[in-house]
This record gives structure tokens, C-alpha cells and sequence, in this order.
């Protein structure tokens, strides 16, 4: 990103695509209504499913009140002086996640998100081997403990309060249940214990993460030496106890309809959904 000198900047994985005119559609949008970001619409190919369906086009969202925040990853056009002004990267050293940091400060960050969804704009491909990074097997204590320290991040620019619930809901469907599946069930006894345990609060100074949101005085923020900072996973109760039985055999698709967790509320899911680290089929608009 260092290098880049246009106007705009685009990320697109080496096994996706996008359509003929996605980027002069992208940056006719953005030029127009003076956007920092602009999501075009998203399609799934080969097995793979969107993690958003946006389907109404707007010169400007809000993430609280639209589904754009279900999809952080980095596949959108992003104004590169908005970047530079913000000086927003990608975690380096990460297989799963490395996009999470960048896309949450952009989107919050940004004066004008707007969304073009007439018109095909990126193509999201599964792999035929299931090679995709987002379906590899990881240390996901390591990576509970680091969307541990990404949540301070969401803490650090939204103040308490129902816009900062739904961001954590957001969160605490798409990245903390998200390991808690297959690969979960696959573990040993002691490897799901070190799972859930990975997955409550615990504090950012003892976190084996080598991120670290920055400290914004803005907000808030004001660390000292004798009160560090605390990572606070969301929901705190919301991790499965340890199961003390063998692995188990990955349940039937659709035989127990998945939920959203708050503080105050559980909302029961229309129909099954499927997680991933980056979105959900909950969301659509």
C-alpha cells in the first residue's frame, strides 16, 4: 500500500474476480458523493457464499443501520488519502483476521461509506480443495485471544450504548462462534477447554497477540503504567462449557437454528445461518 499512487485503492484476492465494470462503476460512485468507502455488490461462485446480500444501491450508509458492517473484509474501493490520513494497514503475520483491524477503523473512521448494489461487482470464489484461509484449521485460542484485543478496538471508537451492542452482536457471531463448529467438536477434551477459555474476558497484557489497538485520548483513552488496558470478549458469558466428552460427529446442517447474543436480548435467526470470520447469512439489505 506504500507504493500505491492512484486515487483509489482496490484489494482483490488472487482466486476471486471482479466484473468488467466494477471499477469504473466503483470509482464514478465514489468520485460523485465524495467516498472514503464504497462496497459493490458481492456474489458468491463455486460453493462459496457472499457474507452480505446488499441489495440497494445508496450514496450513504450508516454502519449501524445497515448491513455493511457484516462485511469487513478488505474487498471494497477505499480512498487512498483517507487511508494515508489514518494510516489504516493490515495486521501483518496473520493467516485468519489480518483485514479485521482495517476494515472495523475504516468503516467507523469514514466520512461517507456509500454502497453500489446494481450491478455485479465482485466475484467471491471457493476453492475446489477447501483451501480458502477462512476454512483452514488454526490456533484459535491464539486467534480468540487476538479478536479479543480487535474488540478494544471497536471499544476505543464507539462510546457504550446500543451503536456499540450492535457492533459486538456483530462481532460475537462472526468471529467468536464462528470456531465453535466443526473444528471445535474435533478437538480433545483439554482442546475445547483452551477454546472456551480463550474465549472469556481476559486481560490485554497477558493476551500472546502482538496487536494492539492503538490508544486514542479522543476517546477516552488515557493508560498508565499501574492501570493497564483490559481485552473484553462479547458477550462475557457467552462461551460453551467445556465438553468432558470424546469428539463428536459435525451435527446435521440446519438441525438447530443459530442466535444472536447481546447483554440484554437473544434473537433467534430466521433460518440456519453460517458463520464466517468476515460475515453472515443473518444479514442482507
Amino acid at each position: 500500500m506504500d507504493r500505491a499512487t492512484g486515487d483509489y485503492v482496490f484489494f482483490l484476492d488472487s482466486d476471486d474476480r471482479l466484473g468488467p465494470e466494477a471499477l469504473d462503476r466503483l470509482t464514478r460512485m465514489a468520485q460523485t458523493h465524495g467516498s472514503d468507502v464504497v462496497y459493490g455488490r458481492i456474489v458468491g461462485a463455486d460453493g462459496r457464499a457472499a457474507p452480505v446480500d446488499l441489495r440497494t444501491t445508496s450514496p450513504a450508509v450508516s454502519v449501524f443501520d445497515s448491513p455493511v458492517y457484516w462485511s469487513l473484509a478488505a474487498y471494497k474501493l477505499f480512498r487512498r488519502a483517507f487511508l494515508e490520513t489514518h494510516r489504516l494497514r493490515f495486521v501483518e503475520g496473520r493467516l485468519l483476521g489480518e483485514d479485521l483491524p482495517f476494515g472495523i477503523e475504516a468503516l467507523l473512521r469514514a466520512r461517507t461509506v456509500s454502497v453500489l448494489a446494481d450491478y455485479d461487482c465482485y466475484y467471491l470464489h471457493g476453492r475446489a480443495d477447501d483451501s480458502n484461509a477462512s476454512r483452514q484449521d488454526v490456533d484459535w485460542p491464539d486467534y480468540l485471544h487476538y479478536i479479543g484485543d480487535v474488540l478494544d478496538t471497536v471499544a476505543a471508537e464507539v462510546p457504550p450504548g446500543p451503536d456499540r451492542d450492535k457492533l459486538m452482536t456483530r462481532h460475537f457471531h462472526g468471529e467468536i462462534l464462528m470456531p465453535f463448529g466443526p473444528a471445535y467438536l474435533a478437538r480433545t477434551p483439554a482442546g475445547r477447554h483452551r477454546m472456551t477459555a480463550a474465549a472469556r474476558p481476559s486481560s490485554a497484557a497477558t493476551s500472546p497477540t502482538a496487536y494492539a489497538p492503538p490508544c486514542r485520548p479522543a476517546s477516552g483513552c488515557a493508560p498508565t503504567a499501574s492501570t493497564p488496558a483490559t481485552t473484553t470478549h462479547w458477550p462475557p458469558s457467552s462461551a460453551p462449557t467445556p465438553d468432558p466428552s470424546p469428539p463428536r460427529s459435525t451435527p446435521t446442517a440446519g438441525s438447530t437454528p443459530a442466535t444472536r447474543t447481546s447483554a440484554t436480548r437473544t434473537t433467534r435467526c430466521p433460518t440456519p445461518a453460517t458463520t464466517s470470520p468476515t460475515g453472515s447469512s443473518c444479514a442482507s439489505g
